[in-house]
C-alpha cells in the first residue's frame, strides 16, 4: 500500500488545493507448471481538499513464463469507480478494460 499526501499549492500557474490518494494492493503468486500466475486486487482512494474526490478498484492477473534468455509478463485487468464532483457532489462512473506486456531480457 502506499499513500500521497500532496500539500496546497500551485499548479499550471493555477492555486491547487491539498490532495490525498490512499492505495491499498494485495496480490498472490502461484506457480503453475512452467508459468507464474500473479492475481491481484487493489482500491484507490481520492480526496481533495478534504472532499471525496474518487474511488477505484482493480482486478487483474498478470502471468511469467521464459524463452530463452528473455521472460514475458502479460498482464489484464479490470477497472472501475466513481470521480465525484468537488463542489455540488455528482458523479460520474468509470470503467475499463487495461492490458500491457513486459519483456525482460535475463
Amino acid at each position: 500500500g502506499w499513500n500521497l499526501y500532496r500539500l496546497s499549492g500551485e499548479q499550471l500557474g493555477e492555486d491547487a488545493p491539498t490532495e490525498n490518494v490512499l492505495n491499498l494492493n494485495a496480490s498472490l503468486s502461484l506457480d503453475v507448471k512452467d508459468f507464474v500466475v500473479q492475481p491481484s486486487l487493489e482500491t484507490r482512494l481520492w480526496q481533495s481538499n478534504g472532499v471525496r474526490a474518487g474511488q477505484m478498484f482493480n482486478a487483474g492477473v498478470r502471468v511469467r513464463y521464459g524463452i530463452g534468455s528473455f521472460s514475458f509478463y502479460p498482464q489484464v485487468g479490470y477497472s472501475f469507480g466513481t470521480i465525484y464532483s468537488t463542489s455540488d457532489g455528482s458523479s460520474s462512473d468509470v470503467t475499463g478494460l487495461r492490458g500491457s506486456l513486459t519483456i525482460r531480457y535475463r
